[in-house]
């Protein structure tokens, strides 16, 4: 019997999850991505009613805390799903929603009839499945749709609408209608979000200031040159995606260390988020990263690159894990 790490043996003992999940019915959009965690119902203080739901992600063989803004305490459906059956039926599956895919989810709380919940998944006709507890429904679309709080999502009249940076169970336990992949939003998606969860007025000049983002499906196949990588990089938040450029045309600006340019954290910040355009592909990568100018218009890259292996196979090891 594998005994658990030490911050599982101390964490408030939590009743089995409710209802156990599905792994051969959630969707392959989802699994393909690597925003994957565990999760389990505990008490986050000593003496609190309430149970809440705390993910978890296996690193280095220990069982650790995930968050949902740290890609690097994430894990691979393959991973969250092996460590799940591992440690046993009180945890269940999550994934992180981050703003920069195009996923939005529905979440539906038990003070919302159940017919009514039924209704209006299947208004939304998005992929549909029963959260854990069996009295709510979640309901996944592939929308890219205004919120006032961006970084999370939005509450109101016992639904909550979240785009990123936000936590979500997965069941994989469909309703009868549901499809069985995540579809792009239907002409219902965005009228019903505008009259379910109004914006305020004090956003309204923050919003048309800040214009949509386009963004790449989830499925979308490998970049196939570098012009292609980087129109996918000029879809990244608009910060993002001048770190980026500015990095891959040799600039170390913004990857400081002590206060002063760091030419390897440069290195890896840029091959991280070629990694992050192409799947986490090293060979990938490394190919995109010889194409750059900033290795292309500086010896001392080139010199660093190939004369030390080492160096290129951590750098894109930390940037594709």
């Amino acid at each position: 019997m594998t005994a658990h790490p030490r911050s599982a043996r101390t964490a408030a003992r939590p009743p089995a999850a409710t209802a156990p999940f599905d792994a051969d019915r959630i969707p392959y959009l989802l699994k393909q991505q690597p925003q994957w965690v565990m999760w389990r119902l505990e008490r986050r203080r000593s003496g609190d009613k309430g149970l809440t739901k705390v993910p978890y992600a296996v690193q280095d063989g220990r069982l650790r805390h995930a968050k949902s803004n740290d890609p690097r305490t994430w894990m691979t459906f393959t991973q969250a799903l092996d460590a799940a059956q591992q440690y046993g039926p009180a945890y269940g599956l999550g994934f992180m929603l981050t703003p920069n895919d195009p996923l939005m989810v529905l979440d539906m709380d038990p003070q919302v009839p159940m017919n009514e919940q039924h209704r209006r998944a299947k208004l939304l006709g998005g992929y549909t499945e029963f959260s854990p507890s069996g009295k709510g429904l979640h309901v996944w679309i592939r929308a890219h749709v205004d919120l006032p709080n961006q970084k999370e999502g939005t509450r109101r009249h016992g639904m909550e609408l979240y785009r990123g940076w936000r936590f979500m169970t997965v069941t994989g336990r469909p309703t009868e209608y549901s499809p069985i992949n995540v579809p792009t939003q239907n002409d219902a998606f965005e009228p019903f979000v505008l009259e379910h969860f109004p914006q305020p007025g004090r956003n309204r000049a923050a919003r048309e200031k800040r214009a949509a983002q386009p963004y790449t499906p989830l499925d979308a196949p490998a970049p196939q040159d570098v012009q292609d990588l980087l129109a996918r990089a000029a879809q990244l938040r608009a910060d993002t995606a001048q770190k980026f450029l500015d990095t891959w045309n040799g600039a170390d600006d913004h990857y400081p260390d002590a206060g002063r340019p760091d030419a390897s954290r440069a290195d890896l910040g840029l091959c991280s988020l070629i990694a992050l355009l192409t799947g986490k592909d090293e060979a990938l990568v490394d190919t995109f990263y010889r194409q750059s100018p900033r290795y292309l218009s500086r010896p001392d890259r080139q010199f660093k690159w190939n004369g030390h292996a080492t160096y290129r196979a951590d750098t894109l090891s930390l940037a594709c894990s």
